[in-house]
């Protein structure tokens, strides 16, 4: 009795102990509740801790806790992120949002700000800027001109690049990452039929090219925007700018003049 009295008096004098056990408490019994590998939806913080734990292999744990439930969950970011998705891959709500009721979807204004990198495109457009677009892509990818070339630039790469680059590689008896080595071949075969240049990706000694690393990184950015709160993406947008004094400028405002800082 003794030891609960003494208890009680330590609650009653440090309440914020009282609730730091109660949140532990809550947190441990939920831990050990959820076997279902969904992702947990915390306050304030969402599904961050999910999140980071899984972002170096984003699509297989998406893969894995939608089969777990149903094909499609909610996914809600901390407070101030532009986190709170839907994300599905049951068939009937791809097509309900893709080709039913298309319309009733617009990417709005803040799909296009997290993918300013996209600027004007078909991917950020809406509305009448989108139907334009999407004439103009389907008369392309329609002509049996371009359908013909792109044929023939794909078997031009896979026999003088990726045929040569896994028998190197067969004779050689050495390992290689495939999947490394077809985001090469994608990469390549894009560029060729969107720029039209080779970077080549696919070679026998797999070597860096630039334009593909920038890719990579803009897409490690983009992933960053979608949990980040929005303030604080906003503020590094922001750099300090010597003109008559310092002062803080938008970074893609600030003129020329001004010395770089990276945020």
């Amino acid at each position: 009795m003794e030891v609960v009295s003494w208890l009680g008096r330590l609650l009653g004098k440090y309440p914020e102990v009282m609730v730091s056990l109660a949140c532990f408490l809550l947190i441990l019994h939920h831990l050990k509740k959820r076997r279902d590998g969904l992702p947990t939806n915390w306050p304030v913080i969402g599904a961050l801790p999910a999140i980071s734990k899984n972002a170096g292999r984003i699509h297989e744990w998406l893969t894995e806790f939608l089969g777990a439930a149903g094909l499609s969950y909610v996914i809600k970011g901390p407070w101030g992120s532009p986190v709170d998705v839907l994300v599905t891959a049951d068939p009937g709500n791809v097509a309900h949002v893709f080709t039913s009721n298309f319309g009733n979807y617009p990417k709005g204004a803040e799909f296009a700000a997290l993918f300013d990198v996209l600027g004007a495109g078909i991917f950020n457009a809406d509305g009448e800027s989108w139907a334009f677009q999407r004439r103009k892509a389907h008369a392309l990818l329609s002509d049996p001109l371009f359908r013909a070339a792109v044929a023939a630039g794909a078997a031009r790469k896979l026999s003088g690049g990726l045929v040569p680059l896994l028998d190197g590689v067969a004779a050689s008896r050495e390992a290689v990452d495939l999947q490394d080595v077809f985001v090469r071949l994608t990469f390549d075969l894009t560029a060729m039929f969107v720029f039209g240049v080779d970077p080549g990706c696919v070679a026998p000694d797999l070597p860096h090219v630039p334009f593909a690393a920038a890719m990579d990184a803009v897409e490690e950015v983009l992933f960053y925007r979608h949990v980040a709160p929005v303030p604080w993406l906003r503020l590094q947008t922001w750099r300090p700018c010597r003109g008559s004094g310092w002062s803080w400028t938008p970074a893609p405002s600030c003129a020329p003049s001004c010395p770089s800082y990276s945020t």
